[in-house]
């Protein structure tokens, strides 16, 4: 069963899904919007605004690893984690 985030997005089914998949597995853009339960262009819009990375053209399809968009994901997490300690450390300063 999938959890509906309160943005809409399904949060359970992407997450299952992935982590079963070996690293090498091949997702198109198309079975990523499947998964995600979105539309094909809302794959598109979220590679823009970068919270999926650039995808590569196979057999004339976008499509990435497992291993690329977990890697992708992995990162945004790491440099949010940055922010918030940085924006942490300065708030601190600010109020000793």
């Amino acid at each position: 069963m999938s959890t509906e985030m309160s943005n809409g997005y399904t949060t359970d089914l992407l997450v299952t899904t992935l982590g079963d998949l070996p690293g090498g597995t091949i997702i198109t853009r198309k079975r990523l919007a499947k998964m995600l339960e979105r539309h094909e262009v809302s794959i598109d819009r979220a590679v823009k605004r970068g919270e999926l990375p650039p995808p590569v053209r196979f057999c004339g399809a976008p499509t990435w690893t497992v291993k690329a968009i977990m890697e992708h994901l992995n990162n945004r997490l790491a440099k949010a984690a940055k922010e918030v300690e940085k924006d942490s450390r300065r708030l601190h300063a600010l109020h000793p």
